[in-house]
């Protein structure tokens, strides 16, 4: 999650793929609240750059 704030481009876009994969499993859901993913996922949704698709989805699969 702590990369999702200080990584951009292809670091991002691992950072976002590799939460992906872990929210896959309903067990890891609190654990990604807790660390707070769902505030950076809105901003980089909102921010509308290249990789607020893959935020948004990661987003529809928490329990926010």
């Amino acid at each position: 999650v702590k990369l999702l704030e200080e990584s951009d481009g292809d670091a991002l876009e691992a950072s976002l793929a590799i939460l992906y994969n872990l929210s896959m499993d309903p067990e890891n859901h609190p654990a990604i609240i807790a660390a707070g993913a769902v505030p950076l996922l809105k901003r980089i949704v909102l921010a509308e750059g290249p990789h607020w698709t893959t935020a948004l989805q990661l987003l529809r699969t928490l329990p926010v």
